[in-house]
């Protein structure tokens, strides 16, 4: 069995001035998958030069079928890192951006006729699939792990009207244990206070390698009115109240700015919250499960800061950090995901 995970965009490069905001579908990639087993996958930014893609992920898909030496016809199932109704709600919003536009407000309706016109071939739309965004970042990590039981944390941004969940690898089966509601998300948490640094989207990893440089403590009182840690591994965080505080109790970097000691200890200070919050959660669930071993996946699972406390802290004996974390490991979820229910489970 052939199965074919994508990610990225619903518009194709050049050719469509039809996009959706990077905020929303990005890092387009293409997997290939052969009865368990993974023998293509690479990023569309790869081939296109266009760094976290958000377009349709077309060479990417050239690239995995001629790796493989197979026809687009020959995939048994393609498998898009999104669910279907939240697929289409992008499509509304960017209808609303642009009235003018001629789009079809149907996901799977503008999938087939994006790959008849990449690759010549009509696509019945029972091969094509839309799976649930995060359970696609839980299937690339845990089948990767070799592990035969884990706890399984993915967290990011936001998909599929959510920005992460908790579950229980097992064997073949993964079951979830709670999930996260977007507007308590932990990367929109770190993207929104890394915008009065002078940074945004996808420049997370230069607020991380600042904070060492910073001392958490003067503003650790500043960032804890950012968040509440609730029983039971729950937490909330409050992100209207970030701009509005920062405004006026620190000096905001604009981009190409210096940076000041206030700057690293805003960065120190936050990359702390993070941890906190991270740390309570993942106790909980530990405890809760008695669950040896992690997973993680989603684009804070790139916080390789996080990641080492984690492993230092002994509290699991080991974990498996995805290493395509971002969205481009959705594609290899996706593909994973539709192998195993075709009775293809990836391999140990």
């Amino acid at each position: 069995m052939l199965c074919l995970g994508l990610s990225g965009g619903l518009d194709k490069i050049y050719e469509n001035p039809l996009a959706l905001s990077n905020t929303f579908l990005h890092d387009g990639a293409a997997v290939l998958v052969r009865d368990g087993r993974v023998i293509a996958a690479v990023e569309e930014e790869r081939l296109n030069r266009i760094k976290h893609s958000n377009k349709f992920p077309s060479s990417a898909i050239r690239y995995c079928l001629a790796t493989a030496g197979v026809h687009i016809r020959d995939i048994d199932r393609i498998a898009f890192y999104a669910s279907e109704a939240y697929s289409n709600s992008m499509l509304e919003r960017l209808l609303v951006a642009q009235p003018d536009a001629f789009i079809p407000l149907n996901a799977k309706l503008l999938l087939r006729n994006l790959l008849a016109q990449e690759f010549d071939a009509e696509i019945d739309e029972t091969r094509l699939s839309f799976v649930h965004h995060h359970h696609a970042h839980a299937a690339s990590a845990f089948a990767m792990s070799g592990f035969e039981q884990s706890l399984i944390f993915a967290v990011d941004g936001g998909g599929d009207f959510l920005s992460g969940l908790l579950a229980v690898g097992s064997g073949a089966k993964i079951t979830e244990l709670a999930s996260f509601p977007e507007n308590n998300s932990l990367g929109l948490f770190y993207l929104e206070a890394i915008r009065y640094l002078g940074y945004g989207l996808f420049d997370e990893y230069k607020v991380m390698g600042l904070a060492p440089y910073g001392d958490p403590a003067p503003y650790r009182r500043l960032f804890e009115q950012f968040y509440e840690l609730l029983d039971d591994g729950g937490y909330r965080v409050h992100l209207d109240r970030i701009g509005p505080t920062l405004l006026r109790n620190i000096q905001v970097r604009r981009k190409e700015m210096p940076f000041t000691q206030q700057h690293r200890d805003v960065s120190a200070s936050l990359q702390e919250a993070l941890e906190r919050i991270v740390f309570h959660i993942l106790l909980h669930y530990r405890e809760a499960t008695g669950m040896k071993r992690l997973c993680l996946a989603g684009g804070v699972a790139h916080n390789c800061t996080v990641n080492g406390k984690l492993l230092y802290s002994d509290l699991f004996e080991d974990i498996f950090v995805q290493p395509a974390a971002h969205d481009a490991g959705c594609a290899l979820g996706a593909a994973l995901m539709m192998s195993s229910d075709l009775g293809t489970p990836a391999p140990p």
